[in-house]
């Protein structure tokens, strides 16, 4: 079962879902050119206006009330 999900995961199949193979060297493309012409991280500028550093804030506590909102789960080890 491992060698089956490593293989998956590391070669290409006819059944992802993808329309070709073109579409997936058009996105590795793109990803590409986006790493290579897209600013290192030396070169970004991490100046936060408070405006920004609020939307931050007031998305994290939603991703937070989403969290604790939702279904309690069970503890998955505790049945082992």
């Amino acid at each position: 079962m491992a060698s089956g999900l490593l293989t998956s995961m590391f070669f290409w199949r006819p059944g992802i879902h993808l329309d070709t193979g073109k579409s997936l060297v058009g996105i590795l493309l793109i990803a590409g050119a986006l790493a290579h012409f897209g600013p290192n991280t030396f070169e970004l500028r991490h100046r936060w206006s408070p405006v920004q550093a609020f939307a931050l804030g007031v998305l994290f506590l939603a991703c937070i009330v989403f969290i604790y909102g939702g279904q309690e789960s069970p503890f998955l080890y505790f049945q082992f």
